[in-house]
């Protein structure tokens, strides 16, 4: 089971769900997307469920700091030593996630 969110803008703040793929979750969702096809005027259903599915994004949560990450940014653990890296992953997690101050339990603190 997935947790998902949409980051699409033009379709508000959705989210979180819960589902096996996007595509499941666009599947529960056609009643809403054909209606949004037909507000539109121009778009088809498979229009509407293509833009959704693009704007979906897995998310995690941080065991540590409790944070919702977006899981493609939480696939990859950084060398111990790429200082760069661990900066930019520390952006999403919270300022005493212990698991970026270790460095993933890798480095003593």
């Amino acid at each position: 089971m997935k947790i998902i969110i949409n980051n699409n803008p033009a379709y508000g703040d959705m989210g979180p769900y819960k589902a096996e793929s996007f595509e499941a979750l666009a599947d529960e969702m056609e009643p809403v997307l054909k209606d949004w096809a037909n507000e539109s005027g121009s778009k088809t259903v498979e229009d509407m469920r293509a833009e959704f599915i693009r704007g979906l994004t897995e998310i995690v949560l941080c065991l540590y700091c409790d944070m919702w990450i977006e899981k493609e940014i939480s696939d990859e653990v950084p060398a111990t030593d790429d200082d760069e890296e661990w900066a930019e992953l520390a952006k999403h997690h919270e300022g005493d996630c212990e698991w970026v101050a270790t460095r993933a339990h890798r480095k003593d603190v």
